[in-house]
């Protein structure tokens, strides 16, 4: 995979979190991936419920994307949280937008702390916190 087409992903999710948060203060789970023409595309789950449990909507969009990779349709895929950064990586900010990027032979956490001092203030920004993960998306088949 090309390092540059996980750069774009990466920015391109994490773009539209940080929209999110500045807008919303929060956002539910979302997910991005790299189609076979090598597009970058973003996709969202909703039940129809106004207020679904976040831990559902990450579950939905992770299912979603891990049949986006088991069909052929993405060589890359970006899963989004709002999520609570580990205390262990040291964060600046305890809140934090969390990207599973992943693709063959690559798979990593990028943390990017932030903090909304106040409800009409613009969020303030950390750097990436980066952490290797075990692939789950495209992990090595028994059968290949």
């Amino acid at each position: 995979m090309d390092p540059h087409v996980l750069a774009t992903l990466l920015e391109s999710v994490t773009d539209f979190a940080k929209l999110m948060v500045a807008k919303a203060g929060e956002f539910y789970a979302f997910g991005g991936y790299v189609d076979a023409d090598g597009r970058v595309n973003h996709l969202a789950v909703h039940d129809g419920q106004e207020h679904p449990d976040r831990h559902d909507v990450y579950r939905r969009m992770e299912e979603a994307l891990r049949k986006l990779v088991l069909n052929g349709e993405a060589s890359a895929i970006a899963l989004v949280g709002d999520v609570n950064i580990p205390p262990a990586y040291q964060p600046p900010f305890p809140d934090g937008i969390r990207v599973h990027l992943e693709a063959p032979g690559f798979s990593r956490f990028f943390y990017l702390p932030y903090s909304r001092h106040q409800a009409s203030a613009e969020p303030e920004f950390g750097d990436f916190i980066t952490v290797d993960v075990p692939p789950t998306f495209f992990a090595p088949r028994a059968d290949a």
